[in-house]
């Protein structure tokens, strides 16, 4: 029998000796080679993860909200087919004169507009279910129809502001593309689906625009959980508009003092990296307490649509005053101004209850707060429009006037017109608290209106180019 024996460890192993070192050299690159790779496929798929519980967590936001306003829109289409109106409403749907009542009604709206007194200028609470969010569970509208259209965008900065704040609303949208209008961190959930957006965004900076509710908070949260990106933050006020501990009655003034206070204590600890001033001035001051500060300029959209003034076929001169009734935008004044045109029919978002400006009433017409487009339409049918109040940054209604091709006029509390002496001359009422003097200005911006346009469209220009300039160098 043919008897086989087992080999010992170094059987048929010639030149043991050099193989065996062979081997031994490699074996550690062959583990740390394998390393990497199991390291970068680890890092891979946590990065795939957190993207999905991102993508779940927007979802299961959008559908709960969803349902929560169609279970809220059917208990109201219940309640109002209970109702004795709808009743009403229906049996009067069923006579003769109701179509021509309707018709009656729409040319009465269209010659005396809206006449509600309420200016919806300043910002309303937001339900803690995010009612008024639909864009992601976190924001009440963006600058693309969905979030997952701007993180497709792959944007470099993303920039926030308050919905309702109309003026640092348009300036925001004249910064970049990816813009959220976000009027209030309400709830831990609109925080966390914000946060983790952003960083789902893959933006490197994040640019806060007046001080929203909640916005402390978000510049503290995004220092915490996202380490490579910044926050900045544009002030858009001035020490003339801010009121510390004090607002005056009825004028729900915010705390502005108090929140620039807490931004600029945010710049000094390294939580936020810049702050922008749009008032001239301000930045130089901050510089000198140590924090890094610039001076910024609102760019504005020149693509408005250009048209000729839509009310003009009635013969009559009509003035446009688009100033909320707040205590420092001087509109009682700006309205006692332009009704002692003769014949003019002045335009404005709210009347004062000044019982001598109601002996005018007929020659007002009232359109209360309207959307940004149809403001800017609206903007563009005047023949003049006034905006000369008592303290301004940089103000977009002058500016956005001038790009829908109407000239405006304004004071000289902000420095748009300093670099044209002929603008300056023709449009910056130097005694903006004197009826008499603006209606002087008004009177002779009628009889050259078509020449200081075209020369006030051109300045703009120039501002806009001078803007993006300052706006680069304070991303960068």
């Amino acid at each position: 029998m043919e008897t086989r024996h087992r080999s010992s460890p170094t059987h048929g192993r010639p030149n043991e000796g050099s193989s065996r070192g062979g081997v031994a050299d490699s074996a550690p690159k062959l583990v740390a080679v394998a390393g990497d790779e199991y390291l970068s496929a680890l890092g891979d798929a946590r990065r795939e993860l957190e993207a999905m519980a991102v993508e779940r967590d927007l979802l299961e936001a959008t559908l709960q909200e969803a349902m929560t306003r169609a279970d809220r829109l059917q208990d109201a289409v219940d309640d109002f087919q209970a109702s004795a109106t709808f009743k009403l409403v229906n049996r009067a749907r069923s006579l003769p004169l109701f179509s021509g009542a309707q018709a009656i009604a729409r040319r009465v709206a269209r010659v005396f507009g809206n006449r509600s007194s309420s200016s919806g200028d300043h910002p309303s609470e937001l339900s803690a279910s995010g009612e008024k969010l639909p864009f992601g569970g976190f924001a009440s509208g963006a600058s693309t129809s969905s979030p997952e259209a701007m993180i497709a965008q792959r944007p470099r900065a993303i920039c926030i502001c308050h919905t309702e704040w109309r003026g640092i609303r348009a300036a925001t949208y004249g910064q970049g593309e990816a813009v959220l209008e976000v009027p209030g961190i309400t709830s831990k959930t609109q925080m966390e689906l914000l946060v983790r957006f952003i960083g789902k965004s893959g933006a490197r900076t994040v640019v806060i625009n007046g001080v929203p509710p909640g916005s402390i908070e978000l510049a503290r949260a995004i220092a915490r959980r996202l380490s490579q990106t910044r926050t900045l933050f544009v002030f858009h006020g001035s020490t003339a508009q801010v009121f510390h501990g004090y607002s005056p009655p009825g004028s729900q003034v915010p705390d502005d003092a108090g929140l620039l206070d807490q931004v600029v204590e945010l710049a000094q600890a390294n939580v936020v990296a810049k702050i922008g001033f749009v008032k001239n001035g301000l930045a130089q001051y901050f510089e000198r307490l140590g924090v890094e500060a610039v001076t910024l300029m609102n760019t504005v959209r020149l693509d408005v649509e250009q048209r000729e003034p839509a009310v003009a076929s009635d013969g009559r001169i009509h003035i446009g005053v688009f100033a909320p009734n707040l205590f420092h935008k001087n509109l009682t004044t700006q309205l006692v101004a332009a009704s002692s045109v003769q014949g003019a029919v002045v335009h404005c978002i709210e009347l004062p209850s000044s019982p001598y400006l109601h002996r005018s009433d007929a020659r007002f017409v009232v359109h209360g707060m309207l959307p940004h487009h149809e403001f800017l339409s609206l903007l563009g049918s005047m023949h003049v429009n006034l905006y000369a109040s008592l303290t301004e940054c940089y103000p977009m209604t002058v500016v956005e006037s001038v790009a829908a091709g109407v000239p405006c006029l304004t004071s000289h509390t902000s420095a748009l017109f300093d670099e044209s002496p002929d603008l300056f001359r023709d449009l910056v009422v130097t005694a903006h608290d004197s009826p008499e003097a603006i209606l002087v200005r008004i009177l002779d911006v009628l009889e050259r209106r078509k020449d200081i346009t075209r020369r006030a469209q051109q300045h703009v220009r120039m501002l806009n180019e001078q803007a993006k300039q300052r706006w680069e160098a304070f991303l960068a």
